[in-house]
């Protein structure tokens, strides 16, 4: 078990966006957190990075509880998390993107520019990044002359640049065409296979859920409706329910 949580809730104010959320996750396995919107989807991924301090309940990472740490001492444990909206370097090189942390990471004390032409050690690190995310042919190119799917294949070079034992994927297909999402969707199976990476999503698109994903839970109005395998949740009627009176198709967004 790499993930657990127990009794997590959280508040805006009164607000209550979280409550009482229990939940596992098993070491190398995909897993999903669905929902409709307005579920609190973003909120819990916030909550469990460290961005937002949980008001109720615990959060055990590696049998760690990481409730009350800040954010970069979650980072530093091996979670980490990438966002829905891409954060790369557009004017430095594809390759630069992955050496900058890296270089950060590894608490190198020297010049960061310095650092990217003469650390052999670190360059050829990440070399080997652009190649698990099949990018290491355009390592010389700016990033924004990327397309768009690209640029998120960077985002999670950047993230693996970390190091991590798991991953908060916060809607990784998003914006990308169906060529851009087949290639995330494989991408994403190697990594968790070949590097025993966990990877827990988030993600509208339920044909991308079901490709990727051996569990899911399911939130709706902040508190879990139902969790199970993919067959499991797409014959559940409570979840076809939550979602928009019914329809719980694997092709709609």
């Amino acid at each position: 078990m790499i993930l657990k949580v127990k009794n997590l809730g959280h508040k805006f104010g009164k607000f209550q966006v979280l409550k009482g959320i229990n939940l596992e996750v098993e070491q190398g396995v995909i897993t999903a957190l669905i929902g409709p919107n307005g579920a609190g989807k973003t909120t819990f991924y916030n909550v469990i990075s460290g961005k937002y301090q949980a008001t109720e309940g615990e959060i055990f990472f590696k049998n760690f509880n990481i409730t009350k740490l800040p954010a970069y001492k979650i980072v530093n444990l091996g979670l980490v998390r990438s966002f829905q909206v891409t954060n790369i370097f557009p004017d430095l090189s594809v390759i630069e993107n992955i050496l900058i942390p890296l270089i950060l990471h590894n608490k190198k004390t020297f010049s960061i520019f310095s650092a990217l032409k003469r650390d052999r050690e670190l360059y050829k690190r990440a070399e080997n990044i652009l190649e698990k995310i099949g990018l290491l042919e355009y390592k010389d190119r700016k990033a924004s002359e990327l397309s768009y799917g690209d640029k998120r294949l960077i985002e999670i070079g950047i993230v693996l640049s970390r190091e991590p034992e798991m991953i908060l994927l916060d809607e990784p297909t998003a914006g990308m065409n169906p060529e851009e999402t087949e290639k995330m969707i494989r991408m994403i199976k190697e990594l968790a296979l070949k590097f025993n990476t966990t990877f827990f999503i988030t993600e509208h698109d339920m044909s991308v859920v079901f490709a990727l994903a051996s569990y899911i839970y399911v939130l709706h109005q902040g508190s879990l409706l139902s969790e199970g395998t993919p067959d499991e949740i797409r014959n559940n009627q409570a979840v076809k329910e939550a979602y928009l009176g019914g329809s719980l198709d694997a092709n709609s967004k």
